[in-house]
């Protein structure tokens, strides 16, 4: 939920520091959202599926590559960092 909640905020800092168009903020906001609502539909389909337990760290260990790989992928101007 963290995530979700602080993009918005952190979008203002990150179009000041690679310089943003609002076109390029809104796509950001927009690829976003979308992988979340993916990755939900996704997770719950694997849960039902596989269980929780099994899911859930693989869940985790992802997002958080993610998460470090997405301002790696910034500073190098890459624009799909997890195509």
């Amino acid at each position: 939920y963290a995530d979700r909640a602080n993009i918005a905020d952190a979008m203002l800092p990150m179009a000041a520091e690679f310089d943003f168009s609002r076109a390029q903020q809104a796509a950001v906001l927009s690829a976003f959202f979308l992988g979340y609502a993916v990755t939900g539909v996704l997770g719950g389909w694997l849960s039902d599926r596989y269980g929780g337990k099994v899911i859930l760290p693989g869940a985790v260990a992802a997002w958080s590559l993610a998460t470090l790989a997405t301002p790696l992928a910034a500073a190098a101007a890459v624009a799909a960092p997890l195509l």
